[in-house]
């Protein structure tokens, strides 16, 4: 997750603005989850300042339930409830029967907008031990499905959120103009943003950015 070379790519195509983890997912087995956008579960406030990266912990290939996603769809919405024309689901508890209720809906209400706008799809079934797909916050993506149960699809992701966000919030459960907003990740408070140069290789002294890094690795460890 703290992989230097992944932060600072992130960074660099965020125009310098400084990135940290919040979120690790591993993954034994293709997911086969529908498509979606990640900002329909978590996001920050201004929008968008989220990206994800996904690394291969063996090779993907078409039968094991590679990542599918929809090229450039990150640039047409934000594909969360409201966007696609869901109600907020504000009211909705936390058991898996809640959350399942929830997110069906939104599932299928997606694959169809996909599918009426035309969008072309891909598989992500050529990545190689090792290689990483960073995604944007918007892009949209899935699990395809798993051909051949026997085949695992080993794989770890973890998300990143950007400085200069006033909060970090659950769009899903929340709806802005009720001022019903539920907020994730308490423990990550907002700071100023603190840009990278690009055009040299100095970094901003120790900033809000590196103490969440800091902060979610101790974590990491006292759970293993």
């Amino acid at each position: 997750a703290a992989d230097p070379d992944t932060v600072e790519f992130m960074e660099y195509i965020h125009g310098g603005r400084r990135a940290f983890p919040f979120q690790t997912l591993n993954f034994k087995v293709g997911t086969q989850q529908g498509f979606h956008s990640d900002l329909t579960f978590f996001d920050t406030q201004p929008r968008t300042l989220m990206a994800a990266a996904w690394v291969a912990l063996e090779d993907t290939n078409p039968n094991n339930g590679p990542l599918k996603f929809v090229p450039k769809s990150h640039r047409y919405g934000i594909w969360d409830f409201n966007d696609i024309g869901l109600p907020y689901k504000y009211d909705i508890g936390d058991s898996e029967e809640s959350r399942s209720k929830a997110d069906g809906p939104y599932y299928i209400e997606l694959a169809k907008i996909i599918k009426k706008m035309g969008f072309k799809t891909k598989l992500a079934d050529n990545i190689k031990r090792g290689q990483t797909f960073i995604w944007a916050a918007a892009l949209v993506h899935g699990g395809a499905p798993v051909k051949n149960s026997s085949l695992t699809r080993m794989s770890q992701v973890s998300h990143y959120f950007f400085e200069g966000s006033s909060y970090y919030w659950n769009p899903m459960y929340s709806d802005i103009g009720k001022n019903k907003i539920r907020y994730d990740n308490l423990q990550i408070k907002a700071c100023e943003t603190q840009l990278r140069n690009l055009d040299s290789d100095l970094k901003p002294a120790f900033t809000c950015a590196d103490a969440h890094t800091e902060a979610f690795m101790n974590f990491a460890k006292e759970e293993l």
